[in-house]
């Protein structure tokens, strides 16, 4: 599969049209930033951390939310404990989702640019290769798919030689940070696992 083909937006409204009732039950929630409870467990569901999934465009996302210590709470010799109090904001910011959307962000049109806010921010923030060879690999092979895609068709249509600029600025980068873009290979498993004699 090459980049171009990959759909960020898993369910277009064309499928979403296709759906019975049931599937849509919760849709006012899938866009907002809640807290999900289920007894004394809260997980925060962030749909802000991955807009391009819902055909949005992504800012370099916040911190994670997560407060109050709440994966220290269990329900172990609290039998007095009044949840309801406990968790009031969290219920109350639930009860209000609708006020707590993201779907007000751009819609994503086309490939997200290489030197955008949110690549520049993911790529320091991820390790994108495991082996130093994959990652020449990789980036050879992303730059051929993306020349091979410009001469297209289509690419000729859409595409400049401005669009060609990130390619060349992504086989510096990998030249210039090897070391900061793949994981030493001593810190992969061994390759044998050893056994004590028996």
């Amino acid at each position: 599969m090459k980049r171009h083909e990959f759909v960020w937006e898993p369910y277009p409204s064309t499928v979403m049209s296709l759906l019975p009732p049931v599937c849509l039950v919760g849709s006012l929630a899938w866009y907002a930033v809640v807290p999900l409870i289920c007894f004394q467990v809260i997980e925060w569901h962030q749909p802000d951390r991955a807009l391009r999934q819902f055909g949005m465009q992504q800012p370099v996302p916040e911190s994670p939310s997560q407060p109050l210590n709440i994966h220290g709470i269990t329900l172990k010799g609290k039998h007095d404990e009044n949840w309801g109090q406990l968790f009031a904001p969290m219920i109350q910011q639930w009860n209000n989702r609708h006020a707590f959307r993201v779907d007000a962000y751009p819609r994503q049109e086309g490939l997200l640019s290489f030197n955008s806010d949110y690549m520049v921010w993911y790529r320091r923030k991820t390790k994108m290769f495991v082996d130093p060879e994959n990652a020449k690999t990789a980036t050879l092979g992303e730059v051929a798919e993306a020349l091979q895609y410009m001469v297209s068709p289509q690419g000729r249509k859409t595409c400049t030689f401005d669009d060609l600029v990130p390619y060349v600025e992504k086989i510096t980068i990998l030249s210039e940070e090897q070391e900061r873009v793949t994981e030493p290979v001593s810190h992969g498993p061994a390759s044998e696992r050893q056994f004590p004699a028996q």
